[in-house]
């Protein structure tokens, strides 16, 4: 049996105080986990409160506890995406009326959305 005297050598001992950092340390990657995972769920709460349940600009900043600025921030980024989601199915939609114009001539619209590989709805 190891006498416990033996046990605090100042090697030990630099591996038990090397050890108890790593331990903070996983202790502060948790704590900043969930203050991230906090702000992922504020920001989702944010667009919820102002784009579904039509909240005012006060009412949101009450609500969530957060800086009017940061949700300027957070509406303003959702919209952006928003607009580039409006842009790329206007880009699609446009795509699928040149081809449809290009190979629709003297076809029936089941023939001419199995040209396109598109359900047949959308050329009627």
């Amino acid at each position: 049996m190891i006498a416990r005297d033996n046990l605090m050598t100042p090697k030990n001992s630099k591996i038990v105080s090397r050890i108890a950092d790593l331990i903070k340390n996983h202790s502060l990657i948790l704590k900043i986990n969930q203050m991230f995972l906090i702000k992922e769920v504020k920001e989702r709460r944010v667009i919820d409160l102002y784009y579904n349940q039509v909240k005012t600009f006060c009412d949101i900043v009450k609500e969530v506890r957060m800086s009017p600025n940061a949700i300027t921030a957070i509406l303003k980024k959702e919209e952006e995406r928003i607009n580039n989601n409006v842009t790329n199915n206007q880009q699609q939609s446009s795509s699928i009326a040149t081809k449809h114009m290009n190979s629709s001539r003297g076809k029936t619209p089941l023939q001419v959305a199995i040209t396109l590989n598109i359900r047949q709805h959308l050329i009627n």
